[in-house]
């Protein structure tokens, strides 16, 4: 870039031969080279930035499907808004046709709050099921009174990017000082590969744990 005070590109502007053009900012011409011809994006950047874009997608419709700061307030504690914070935990999620690489590693809740151990999942018919893990409480991020909370996740086997759906799990009982809680799928029957995500959250919303993942 060059800056011209005076003289005969002092009164010209435009394309100035090949390869440079003038413009006036605030009473002085700059010279500038032009930047050429864009290179076309090879399969490998154009598969990058199409996952680029899905992932960005992906964020809002967490969001607005778990209706609770889960990613906010897990975000703030490192100083990230929510949505890179999202994305960065779950980089690497999407292969390079947007598919979901593994359910099992999909993250849809995080949080400073600590599963308890031993969670598991049993269907009891009819579209009922159990979890169970081992009873505690006490300390400040162990809170007896955390509650249990089940996303269910479907997925759509038609070979499209993120063609999948989630939603709340229906009647879901269960705090983390009794051990076992209970959530019900009225739709169990109508959807293939489902998945469950259970998590638990403070009493007062204040905060919640990382998704543990289970196949129904």
């Amino acid at each position: 870039m060059a800056v011209v005070k005076d003289g005969l590109f002092g009164r010209m502007s435009g394309r100035l031969g090949r390869g440079v053009f003038a413009y006036n900012r605030m009473g002085k011409i700059i010279l500038r080279r032009s930047p050429g011809k864009r290179k076309k994006s090879s399969d490998k950047q154009e598969k990058s930035m199409n996952v680029f874009s899905l992932m960005n997608g992906l964020y809002p419709y967490v969001k607005r499907t778990l209706g609770i700061p889960v990613w906010k307030l897990a975000g703030a504690k490192y100083g990230k808004m929510a949505n890179n914070y999202f994305t960065s935990v779950n980089r690497g999620i999407l292969n390079d046709d947007g598919m979901m690489r593994d359910y099992g590693q999909f993250v849809l809740t995080e949080g400073e709050l600590l599963n308890p151990d031993g969670m598991a999942v049993e269907a009891m018919g009819d579209g009922q099921f159990r979890v169970t893990w081992v009873a505690e409480g006490g300390c400040r991020t162990r809170g007896g009174n955390d509650r249990l909370m089940v996303l269910v996740l479907w997925e759509e086997k038609d070979g499209e990017p993120l063609t999948f759906g989630f939603k709340w799990a229906k009647d879901v009982t269960g705090k983390r000082s009794e051990g076992s809680g209970t959530f019900s799928l009225p739709f169990a029957r109508e959807k293939e590969f489902l998945h469950a995500y259970c998590f638990f959250g403070a009493a007062d919303d204040s905060a919640y744990s990382r998704s543990v993942h289970f196949v129904l």
